[in-house]
């Protein structure tokens, strides 16, 4: 009788080590099939961010939009299967900035130079809206308040280029980095920080910083950023200095077409009526058909008493553009 319980209870110990030994290798399996499944999209992930830079540096605009929308489509599906990774929604929003940019006409400092931030297409600001979900996510998992200090600019542009928040709340948000400590990749990353500190009244640092770090010397595109910013800030004598310099730098029609409609603005907004006639005149021996230019000769002949004249100027060209709302409003008004 003893000798049998002692079998069972034997028996039932060697089951035991058995569930053990079983457990332990399903787990080890398990273990090592999840590190091969990690390993792989570690490796995707390499893969991915080559793809990503190397799609920023293509050239033909048509192509560069292409390779990243088959990208965003990939990061969106890898984000639904792993929905709390936040290296998937950090290089999903680098994916979708740069689609973002790619809708655009020009890059961040073109925008401004050419007064364009208020005419993004819808498509360039849903994928704006897609970066700034992306990132918010990012900062929800890591739930750290320095964990996002890496995409504060990209947050940022997007929130600036989409006109998702004012330029105030977007200041709170970007002073948060630390010049001294922070490393600015891109020129652009460099004159945008400046800029938001000159649109919120932080002159003096603003334009200190852009002379440091935006290249302002570097030709006549840093200079062109320069006196934009000079003419947003409202510093008009140096915007004029500034854009007087590029005339004389260069040659481009397009450029020189773009300072002396800036100069004549900056005249008018200082009731140098003369002045700015002449320079929206020049613009008009550049390209006689731009009606831009025409409408601001008349509301100078407005502005100088010779209303008749610059009703004419504006009746003519209603009559070639019916849609012309501008031109209707200030004749609306005669």
């Amino acid at each position: 009788m003893y000798y049998r319980y002692k079998v069972k209870k034997k028996d039932r110990k060697s089951v035991k080590i058995l569930i053990v030994l079983s457990l332990c290798l399903a787990l080890g399996y398990a273990g090592y099939q999840n590190r091969q499944y990690l390993l792989f999209w570690k490796y995707t992930f390499n893969k991915l961010q080559t793809k990503i830079n190397e799609a920023e540096k293509i050239k033909n605009q048509q192509q560069r939009q292409l390779t990243l929308q088959n990208l965003c489509q990939v990061f969106d599906l890898y984000k639904e299967e792993n929905p709390i990774d936040e290296e998937a929604y950090a290089l999903s929003a680098r994916a979708h900035f740069l689609l973002g940019m790619a809708y655009l006409p020009g890059d961040l400092s073109e925008l401004l130079i050419n007064d364009a931030v208020d005419t993004i297409n819808s498509e360039a600001r849903k994928e704006f809206f897609n970066v700034i979900r992306d990132l918010r996510k990012v900062q929800a998992l890591l739930d750290d308040e320095n964990s996002g200090k890496k995409h504060i600019l990209m947050l940022s542009q997007s929130c600036y280029l989409s006109g998702f928040l004012s330029r105030e709340e977007i200041f709170e948000i970007i002073r948060k980095i630390n010049p001294e400590e922070f490393t600015f990749e891109k020129v652009d990353d460099a004159r945008f920080f400046a800029l938001m500190h000159i649109l919120n009244k932080n002159d003096e640092f603003g334009f200190s910083f852009l002379t440091k770090k935006g290249m302002t010397d570097e030709g006549v595109g840093g200079l062109l950023f320069l006196a934009t910013a000079e003419r947003i800030a409202e510093r008009y004598t140096n915007a004029i200095m500034n854009y007087r310099t590029v005339i004389d730098k260069t040659n481009d029609d397009r450029i020189l077409k773009l300072v002396h409609m800036n100069l004549g603005k900056i005249y008018y907004n200082q009731s140098l009526y003369t002045e700015s006639l002449a320079h929206f005149d020049a613009v008009l021996k550049i390209d006689e058909r731009d009606t831009f230019s025409r409408i601001w000769i008349g509301k100078n002949y407005s502005a100088m008493g010779f209303r008749d004249r610059a009703k004419a100027i504006w009746t003519e060209i209603l009559a070639a553009d019916r849609s012309n709302s501008e031109v209707k409003k200030l004749l609306g008004v005669m």
